[in-house]
């Protein structure tokens, strides 16, 4: 249960990130865009540093 919950906690950071760098990006103009390209960029914003973090803690617990 901890991780379906953990993981909706982070498709909505990730859309808010996104939707920051859009309207960071587009201004006004970011009322309009598309969420699914939204989530796409917030993915790309922290996905990565924290699939590396996360596995950086998981070798340093073995």
């Amino acid at each position: 249960m901890r991780e379906i919950v953990a993981e909706i906690l982070v498709a909505i950071a990730l859309t808010a990130v996104g939707m920051l760098v859009v309207y960071m990006a587009k201004g006004e103009q970011a009322r309009s865009f598309d969420l699914d390209t939204a989530y796409i960029i917030g993915a790309l914003a922290i996905a990565i540093p924290t699939i590396a973090i996360l596995e950086w803690r998981r070798r340093r617990k073995y």
